[in-house]
C-alpha cells in the first residue's frame, strides 16, 4: 500500500511520480541446495497526479473611487491550485450605464491574462507569495453617481488553455464624494441709479 500526501496535508503537486519497485525473494537452505537462483524482479510503477484548478481573490472591502474620475483599484490572484497556471480575466457587464472598468489606464481592455502563476504547494515550506499575482483595473464612474452607493465589478477567471471557468471575483467599488456647486447667471449687469435697491 502506498499512500501520497501534499506538504501539510495540502493538494500535492500535479505531474508523474515514477518509481521503480524491485521484489528479490529471499531463498532457505533447501532451496539453496536444490540450486534455486533467487532473481530479482523490478516493476515500474508510475502515479499521475492530475491538475486541479483553482483561485481566489483577497477579501474585499468596498474601493473608494472618486465619482466621475478615473481610479485605479489594485487587486491579486491566488493560485489555490496544484499546478503553474495562466488565467484569463474577462470583465462582466454588470456596473450601470456610464461607468467604465479596464485592465488599462490607456485602452479600453475589458480582458487581460495573468501568465505562469506558481501552486502555493509549488514553494512549500517557503512563505514566499509568489502564488499571488497583482495587477489593477481602472473604474471610472458615471459623472452623477449618487455619493457612497456601491456597485460590483464582476471579474470571471478562467483557464487560459482550456478555456474552463474558475471563479468569480466580485469587486464592490465605492462612490467617493464630489461637492460643487454652480452659480447661474455667471454674471450679470445692472444699472442702478443713485438710492436705488434691487434683488437678484
Amino acid at each position: 500500500v502506498m499512500t501520497s500526501h501534499g506538504p501539510a496535508d495540502d493538494c500535492r503537486m500535479s505531474g508523474t511520480l515514477t518509481l521503480p519497485v524491485t521484489a528479490t525473494p529471499t531463498l532457505g537452505g533447501v532451496h539453496q541446495g536444490s540450486n534455486v537462483l533467487a532473481s530479482a524482479i523490478t516493476q515500474t510503477l508510475t502515479l499521475v497526479v492530475p491538475p486541479i484548478l483553482g483561485a481566489e481573490g483577497q477579501d474585499y472591502a468596498p474601493f473608494d473611487v472618486m465619482v466621475g474620475e478615473e481610479t485605479e483599484v489594485p487587486l491579486s490572484l491566488n493560485n489555490t491550485g496544484n499546478n503553474m497556471t495562466s488565467y484569463s480575466l474577462v470583465m462582466m457587464n454588470t456596473l450601470p450605464a456610464n461607468w467604465v472598468a479596464s485592465f488599462s489606464n490607456t485602452t479600453l481592455m475589458p480582458s487581460t491574462t495573468l501568465l505562469s502563476v506558481p501552486a502555493d504547494v509549488a514553494d512549500y515550506p517557503s512563505d514566499d507569495l509568489v502564488h499571488m499575482k497583482n495587477f489593477s483595473t481602472y473604474v471610472t464612474t458615471d459623472p452623477e453617481a449618487p455619493a457612497d452607493s456601491i456597485e460590483y465589478l464582476q471579474i470571471q477567471v478562467l483557464d487560459l488553455a482550456s478555456g474552463a471557468y474558475v471563479t468569480q471575483l466580485d469587486i464592490p467599488i465605492r462612490v467617493g464624494e464630489k461637492v460643487n456647486a454652480l452659480l447661474n447667471p455667471s454674471s450679470q449687469m445692472i444699472n442702478l441709479s443713485v438710492g436705488d435697491s434691487i434683488t437678484t
